[in-house]
């Protein structure tokens, strides 16, 4: 079992592209407070980009079996799509960015938005100036 507390910024990001819950309350608890409405937000925006993405491959989606893990999903692509919705909710450029991937990637998106979202939601204990900080979004 990883110790998420001890993770670096690139180690926890890395656990997040991979949809693990864990890692997405940890990187939720790294957040700065003034952040964790507008990650909310993108977290949901997230979710249901990649949902849209999905329907509008239905033959896939009727075929797909949810994996027990995810693979980790590109980060750049996870990092860039996550930003464009935290700094100007451009439901746009995150689904452009989502559109090449596949359907079980964007799968995996979805699952760690609807963490991000679940975390981001509720009051959590935020971690001490000296921790690492995540990658800026």
């Amino acid at each position: 079992m990883l110790d998420y507390q001890h993770l670096t910024d690139a180690e926890l990001f890395h656990a997040l592209a991979s949809a693990d819950a864990m890692a997405a309350a940890e990187y939720v608890r790294r957040q700065p407070q003034d952040k964790l409405s507008r990650l909310h937000n993108a977290a949901g925006l997230l979710a249901s980009v990649a949902a849209a993405v999905h329907l509008s491959r239905p033959d896939e989606l009727m075929a797909f079996k949810y994996p027990e893990q995810f693979a980790p999903v590109d980060e750049q692509t996870l990092a860039d799509a996550l930003g464009a919705l935290v700094a100007r909710e451009d439901t746009g450029a995150a689904r452009a960015l989502l559109e090449p991937l596949s359907f079980t990637d964007v799968a995996a998106i979805r699952s760690l938005a609807g963490f991000l979202q679940q975390n981001a939601g509720h009051d959590v204990p935020h971690a001490s100036a000296a921790a690492p900080q995540p990658p800026a979004l």
